[in-house]
């Protein structure tokens, strides 16, 4: 998490002494897109941080399931990760209707930030990214983040969750 925490943070350090030293030899347009990666890293750091202050609450809080507006959750994560649909120009197609669930909100938010995060980052060149939900036979509800990247091997599946 430390080094999650200090890329972004690299960043907004960088681009922040670059305005502060070279104000007058830089256009406008540039220091309206440095103003905006600087916006774009606060955001990324920002999350992380909710993403920690989630997982310390883990052991602390009595967690109470709900049902849950899975459409509305969905949407609160896209615009929470819209910047980095935007940086890879994610090809992105949200299934609807979408049916409810029933869990706890935050960590549900969580873990579709994770998985659709990494289909961006491990998804193809020109990511396309698909979201939805089928009902199974039993009732269930399987929701799903499906991407064009190559996928893990065999060999890389049976190591996933293994301690080290």
């Amino acid at each position: 998490m430390a080094h999650d925490l200090k890329t972004p943070l690299t960043g907004v350090i960088g681009f922040t002494d670059v305005l502060k030293q070279d104000n007058d030899i830089l256009s406008a347009s540039d220091r309206l897109e440095m103003l905006s990666m600087i916006g774009r890293d606060a955001q990324k750091m920002s999350n992380i941080i909710d993403e920690l202050l989630l997982l310390s609450s883990v052991r602390q809080e009595v967690v109470e399931t709900e049902p849950l507006d899975m459409a509305a959750i969905v949407a609160e994560v896209l615009g929470r990760i819209g910047y980095l649909l935007r940086e890879h120009d994610v090809d992105l197609v949200v299934s609807t209707p979408w049916p409810s669930a029933v869990g706890y909100g935050p960590w549900v938010e969580e873990v579709w930030v994770n998985y659709i995060s990494n289909a961006i980052k491990y998804g193809g060149d020109s990511p396309r990214v698909e979201l939805g939900a089928v009902q199974e036979e039993d009732g269930m509800v399987r929701f799903f983040v499906r991407d064009n990247g190559k996928g893990l091997t065999a060999a890389q599946q049976a190591q996933l969750f293994i301690a080290v």
